[in-house]
């Protein structure tokens, strides 16, 4: 009996050793063919985007994420005393502020009732922001972008089952529950419930999630997440209960923006373990603590819902992308996006006849 339980121990110890980590921190690693994939999803989402729009002789909007509940004005603002390992990009000067326009969203491709679960959009736009970006021909832009959702999690892993699901979705319900059952996809069906299956009271009072990773620096990676809070003492704020209306999340952003400024704190967590916090899994949230940077806040104002201010929101374009060095984004998703948002946002505005243009400073 002894001996068996000590031959178990050994294989233990044998297995755990053969299974070491080997990740780096601050290292991405690509599939072989991710490229290859990845042109092949931006081939696959534009050729949805002209069949459901253009075929149809309609407006055409994003493929996901197209209904915005507005774009208000923002102001963000770095705090004092950060550490120093993060004084990097637009954190480098303490109390540093820039206006921004923030974006909310529903997630799902088609235009649904506010009630109905979906994830939520977070997309965030800093004007006045100098220095050389990433995206090859808007080298010279003043804009920085963060693009985040209401869950910390994203719902695939990798760019060649973002591939998968995708054409699993264009041919059927079906074929999509055969290879998640079949692929024994169970994390990645939790992660998708969680992911999709929320319904919220209100914008302002949602925190939100990064969900992928960012470099903060030459030798920090880190993931972010915008979370509301009281603009005077720093509390969190809870969300609302859910409204009824077709809209509610829309005319409630409008009478909150209308009643009192809102805030949100901006916060980062580190990288501190490849292993426990892998660069390209998505799937895995993250567990470091959250450390405050910077503080958003949303001033009184008019929603504008005229046609000129909703073509406006509409055609903002926003990109992680959209950014400094010192804010690359990392990781299989965040490299997907940067070919999958470009030629689907060229071919929206070309489609429109809209100039793709960012604004500059209000």
């Amino acid at each position: 009996m002894k001996a068996h339980i000590l031959i178990l121990l050994l294989l233990v110890v044998t297995f755990s050793f053969c299974d070491e980590c080997k990740l780096k921190l601050n290292k991405e690693y690509p599939e072989p063919e991710e490229q290859v994939d990845v042109k092949e999803i931006a081939a696959l989402v534009v050729k949805t985007i002209n069949e459901t729009y253009v075929q149809k002789g309609e407006f055409v909007r994003r493929d996901a994420h197209p209904k915005a509940h507005g774009c208000p004005r923002a102001i963000f603002k770095v705090l004092d005393n950060i550490p120093s390992e993060f004084r990097h990009g637009i954190f480098t000067n303490s109390s540093q502020s820039y206006k921004a326009y923030i974006r909310f969203s529903n997630g799902s491709p088609s235009v649904n009732h506010d009630l109905r679960p979906d994830s939520r959009g977070f997309a965030l736009k800093l004007l006045g922001v100098h220095g050389k970006k990433l995206l090859e021909d808007e080298q010279d832009a003043t804009t920085q972008d963060f693009v985040g959702a209401n869950k910390p999690e994203f719902f695939l892993s990798t760019t060649s089952d973002y591939l998968t699901f995708f054409k699993m979705v264009r041919r059927g319900g079906l074929d999509l529950i055969k290879w998640l059952i079949g692929g024994q996809k169970f994390r990645e069906v939790n992660a998708a419930r969680k992911f999709i299956f929320t319904v919220i009271g209100n914008v302002l009072s949602t925190q939100y999630f990064s969900a992928t990773p960012y470099r903060l620096g030459p030798e920090v990676t880190v993931k972010w997440s915008v979370q509301p809070v009281d603009c005077y003492t720093g509390v969190p704020v809870s969300d609302r209960l859910p409204g009824m209306s077709n809209d509610y999340l829309t005319e409630r952003l409008k009478e909150s923006l209308n009643a009192e400024e809102t805030c949100f704190d901006f916060l980062v967590q580190k990288q501190e373990n490849a292993c426990e916090q892998p660069m390209e899994d998505p799937v895995t949230e993250w567990t470091t603590p959250f450390v405050r940077l910077a503080r958003i806040t949303v001033p009184v104002q008019e929603l504008d819902q005229s046609e000129e201010g909703k073509l406006f929101c509409e055609n903002l374009s926003f990109s992680p992308w959209h950014s400094l060095e010192a804010h690359q984004p990392l990781g299989n998703v965040n490299r997907a996006r940067k070919v999958v948002y470009r030629a689907t946002s060229s071919f929206r505005h070309a489609q429109n006849h809209e100039p793709r243009v960012e604004p500059k400073e209000w």
